[in-house]
């Protein structure tokens, strides 16, 4: 595991994907929410990979590809 896995580290109290000082960042794996395991990996994975494309799609920067 990345973090300690201490009673801060399970469960919801997991770090989420963002990082609010950099918006752009995200994260998925097993020191993020969902979790530990691969199948919670797996789908942390999906859900930073949807959020990102959601983002690029909303970007100004993206509309002068398109």
């Amino acid at each position: 595991f990345g973090l300690s896995h201490g009673f801060a580290q399970l469960s919801l109290t997991r770090p989420g994907p963002a990082f609010s000082d950099l918006p752009n960042v995200l994260f998925c794996g097993a020191s993020t929410r969902p979790g530990n395991g691969v199948p919670l990996v797996l789908v942390g994975a999906k859900l930073v990979a949807d959020k990102a494309v959601a983002r690029i799609k909303k970007s100004p920067a993206s509309r002068l590809h398109l």
